[in-house]
């Protein structure tokens, strides 16, 4: 889990940047007050009035408007696309169910349980207490369960194949499982059989591989039959460890997302018991939690002094390896929808100004026959310029941006053409609404009041 607090050093930079930009955004209009003709402001009679004001002004509050709308858009593109990746690693298929899984962990401790006779006889009479759990379905136990961070791997070689370059060896994730683990995922046998109680002779080792290891070394071949050992094929072995291959699973997501599974082989645990177990319950509870109880009751009867921990659903244990991701993507559509409030605070601002500005030139419009709707189009146009710019400069912006994001993107494209079209299209909508406010209340003001005035 992450851990959020408020660091000195980063709330001590916060306010000096604060402070700084406060006191540089009011310096710059009190530079430009200290040097103003008085005299020459009389004698112009307030005839800036119908223009807007002075023409650099106008282009430096324009400019801070487009600013404002490219980094909107940038923010939103990428927002946007670190959302979409999270919800397409949310969305993975795992190959196989994850709804009504519950995992927890076990550790039996040495001191206690020193002999692999009697680690392999509490897990035994466990599953057993397990199974008879109302409405569990399925029970099984690994070394780790998917998601969990069990990554072990070793060099393997399997017999009779050509060797390989000392650089390029065959790597193979690794585990002990309990019989009726694939059948808890729900992962069917596609060639040969499972692993089964019987299998516990540890001289002459049986496994399971799975798919991506039956495909990638065996091709169309039956593997079934075909041996497999440790070690690197140029080194010889003078006391091989050889793996009978007896069937073949199903491939399934076992590393956190989005890394892929690569050539897996499953061992049985009778005949390699460890004390650490992940155990893999099914059930058809309308809430899997509702059986997290009676497996506490179930261990506690065998061992009161055992811990259950990383209890949950597998959902849970989804969300906590997606935690990484999912914080990206928030943190980045926060920014995203300041960034948005800002640049509409920032479009309603220019245009409001603008138009109190020009209700001299607006008055005269309407005085000569300007409609409300001419004179809406001639004021809402002003903000489309600025939301164009905005939207092209931040457009190109965005495209080279998200290109930096591509090791953070899963299943989704750094120029996915729907959030490209997503956030302009977004800004547009925005752009409209800010100025149409302004210019609806220029177009309803009364003309010989506006002139008067």
């Amino acid at each position: 889990f992450l851990t959020l607090t408020l660091d000195p050093m980063a709330l001590a930079i916060t306010l000096g940047v604060t402070v700084t930009t406060g006191v540089v955004a009011g310096l710059i209009p009190a530079i430009r007050t200290a040097g103003f003709d008085l005299a020459a402001a009389f004698r112009d009679g307030g005839s800036g009035a119908g223009s807007g004001g002075s023409g650099r002004t106008g282009r430096v509050r324009s400019a801070l408007v487009v600013a404002e709308i490219a980094l909107s858009i940038v923010l939103l593109v990428s927002g946007g696309l670190l959302i979409k990746s999270f919800s397409t690693l949310a969305t993975t298929d795992l190959g196989f169910d994850r709804q009504g899984l519950v995992t927890a962990r076990i550790n039996l401790p040495e001191t206690s349980y020193p002999t692999a006779g009697q680690r392999v006889l509490f897990y035994q009479n466990l599953l057993e207490r397990l199974s008879a759990i109302p409405g569990v379905t399925a029970v099984g136990s690994a070394q780790g369960a998917p998601m969990s961070g069990w990554n072990v791997q070793s060099e393997m070689v399997i017999e009779g194949k050509p060797g390989r370059d000392p650089a390029n060896q065959l790597v193979v994730h690794f585990q002990v499982v309990s019989p009726g683990y694939f059948t808890a995922l729900g992962l069917p046998i596609v060639r040969g059989r499972g692993l089964t109680a019987a299998d516990r002779d540890t001289l002459n080792l049986v496994g399971v591989i799975n798919e991506v290891l039956a495909r990638q070394e065996f091709g169309e071949t039956d593997p079934v039959g075909r041996r497999i050992r440790w070690g690197q094929s140029h080194v010889p072995d003078p006391n091989p460890r050889w793996v009978t291959i007896v069937g073949v699973v199903k491939s399934f997501r076992h590393y956190r997302l989005p890394e892929q599974m690569g050539p897996a082989l499953y061992l049985p645990y009778a005949a390699s018991p460890t004390s650490q177990q992940d155990l893999a319950i099914r059930t058809t509870a309308a809430d899997p939690l509702s059986v997290v109880p009676a497996i506490r009751a179930a261990v506690r009867q065998l061992d009161p002094s055992i811990p259950l921990f990383r209890v949950g659903t597998f959902d849970q244990t989804l969300a906590r390896a997606l935690w990484q991701q999912r914080l990206q993507g928030q943190v980045a559509g926060v920014f995203a929808v300041l960034a948005l409030a800002l640049a509409t605070i920032g479009i309603y601002g220019v245009i409001s100004y603008n138009v109190s500005q020009r209700t001299r030139e607006l008055g005269i419009r309407a005085a000569v026959g300007a409609s409300t709707r001419d004179l809406t189009r001639l004021v809402v146009r002003e903000g489309g310029v600025l939301a164009v710019w905005g939207i092209g400069i931040g457009a190109l912006a965005a495209l080279l941006f998200a290109r930096l994001l591509t090791a953070l993107l899963y299943g989704v494209g750094p120029t996915d053409l729907v959030t490209f079209l997503a956030a302009p299209a977004l800004i547009g909508v925005v752009t409209l609404v800010a100025s149409w406010v302004p210019a609806r209340r220029a177009a309803r003001a009364d003309p010989l009041v506006a002139i008067r005035d």
